[in-house]
């Protein structure tokens, strides 16, 4: 499992390189275009969930939840890592978002919603049946694409920020999983 996450950060790093040196990646503004001629229905709510407090609000459900498959503070710990990391990342990579000027790359709403999907998913899969595992990869990605997705068609982060977002959530939250799933019930 850890070379997914190997390669996610490969990935990131080349993405992250490209952007430092470009800027706008080319596609870029052609995906931004696309996403907000066709937008999210929701979006607005979309953004909300997936902002800092929608996500410490569904961290501490999730935790309470799920407290029989995952630790609640290390999974709550481990969220605040990730905002401590994407606010690094993006001092380091200093690319700013389409409309505003703050800095965008990678995108916090993709780490944090990944980052959160991958951890609750991953401890309660155990105890799922098949169709539970089904609906929960449903949901999980719905919630992940309708978060991310609402951000590019508000216009506030280009395709690739999302992009490298998932790279990071996915190398982040597969090393963070052991920290958060309680070994004994799963």
């Amino acid at each position: 499992m850890s070379r997914w996450a190997w390669l996610a950060l490969t990935g990131f790093g080349v993405l992250a390189v490209w952007v430092r040196q470009v800027g706008v990646l080319p596609g870029d503004a052609i995906g931004l275009e696309f996403l907000q001629s066709h937008g999210v229905p929701g979006h607005s709510l979309f953004t909300l969930i997936g902002s800092i407090p929608g996500i410490i609000v569904l961290t501490l459900v999730a935790a309470w939840l799920c407290r029989e498959w995952l630790r609640p503070l290390p999974l709550v710990a481990v969220m605040a890592g990730g905002s401590v990391l994407e606010a690094a990342l993006k001092i380091l990579i200093h690319r700013e978002r389409p409309i505003e000027a703050s800095l965008g790359f990678p995108s916090g709403h993709a780490i944090a919603s990944l980052t959160l999907t991958l951890l609750v998913v991953s401890s309660i899969w155990r105890a799922l049946s098949f169709w539970g595992k089904v609906l929960s990869v449903i949901l999980g990605a719905l919630f992940v694409l309708g978060v991310t997705i609402s951000r590019a068609a508000s216009g506030l982060h280009w395709p690739s920020d999302i992009v490298g977002g998932w790279m990071v959530a996915v190398a982040y939250g597969i090393w963070m999983i052991p920290v958060v799933r309680r070994s004994a019930r799963t």
